[in-house]
């Protein structure tokens, strides 16, 4: 054999190690990008139980907000005000997610039919008077204005 014929299996060996180490990279990749949406999966549901637990809590309250009664007492206003500022906390934050292509479209989606029912809510005026609707994003903010009716 040649140096040439050698030459040529050197060059035949690196392309099918430089092909391997691709396809290596490209099933890392996939496998890594499953694992991140797992890890978010994982996030919204320990997000929305620690959420859920604070509706548990304030449940008469939140009837309130959620079936448009008034709510006089002023104690009562302010949690109720609060209790919106958390959820908002949530929404800007899985509409984040989906923005960077880390949360489904269909995911999204569910969530922001809830969105809309609960910016049409009354409560939802009084929390943009409060400073936690301006540490939301503009962008956010500019968003929830289109899921008003």
């Amino acid at each position: 054999m040649e140096l040439q014929d050698l030459a040529a299996i050197a060059e035949i060996i690196g392309v099918i190690t430089i092909v391997i180490t691709f396809l290596f990279l490209g099933v890392q990749v996939r496998e890594s990008n499953r694992a991140t949406r797992a890890s978010v999966s994982q996030s919204v549901a320990d997000e929305e139980i620690s959420y859920t637990t604070q509706l548990i809590r304030y449940a008469d309250i939140w009837e309130k907000v959620v079936t448009q009664q008034e709510i006089d007492d002023p104690v009562e206003r302010r949690r109720a005000i609060l209790l919106f500022s958390l959820l908002m906390i949530e929404v800007e934050n899985r509409y984040t997610q989906h923005k960077l292509g880390y949360m489904s479209t269909d995911d999204w989606l569910s969530r922001e039919t809830a969105t809309r029912i609960m910016v049409n809510l009354s409560i939802y005026d009084d929390w943009r008077y409060v400073p936690g609707y301006f540490t939301r994003s503009g962008e956010f903010r500019e968003y929830l204005e289109t899921l008003r009716d």
